[in-house]
C-alpha cells in the first residue's frame, strides 16, 4: 500500500510502556499504556501515531482499572488539537462500571 493509516489502535497488547520498544512500526510513534498489574494476558492498550504528527499522551484521560483501560493522545495541529484514543474492557470487569467511567472519561473530553 502506498497510503499509511494516522493511527492504528490495539487492544490486549500485554505489554507495558517499558517493552514497547521491542514492536515498533517503521515511520510511526508508539505510545503504550500500562497492563493491569499481576494480569499478564488480556490487559494493556497502545497507539501508534504517524510520525510526522505531534503527538503526546492526554493523561486526563487514560485510564486503568479493573473494569476499563483507555489510553488517549493528543495530535497537535494548527487549527485544533485531536484527540485520539483506544480502551478496551476485560471481560472480567464489571459492565455498567465500565460504562460509568467511560462516561465520565467522555464527560470530560466534551469540555
Amino acid at each position: 500500500y502506498s497510503e499509511k493509516f494516522s493511527f492504528i489502535t490495539i487492544a490486549e497488547t500485554n505489554e507495558s510502556p517499558e517493552s514497547s520498544s521491542l514492536y515498533q512500526l517503521t515511520g510511526y510513534n508508539s505510545f503504550y499504556q500500562n497492563s493491569m498489574t499481576g494480569k499478564r494476558k488480556g490487559t494493556g492498550v497502545a497507539i501508534y501515531v504517524l510520525d510526522h504528527f505531534n503527538a503526546t499522551v492526554d493523561g486526563n484521560f487514560s485510564h486503568i482499572s479493573n473494569n476499563l483501560e483507555t489510553l488517549f493522545v493528543k495530535i497537535s495541529s494548527e487549527h485544533s488539537p485531536i484527540t485520539v484514543g483506544v480502551l478496551y474492557r476485560p471481560p472480567s470487569g464489571t459492565v455498567t462500571e465500565a460504562l460509568s467511567e467511560l462516561s465520565d472519561i467522555l464527560d470530560k473530553l466534551r469540555y
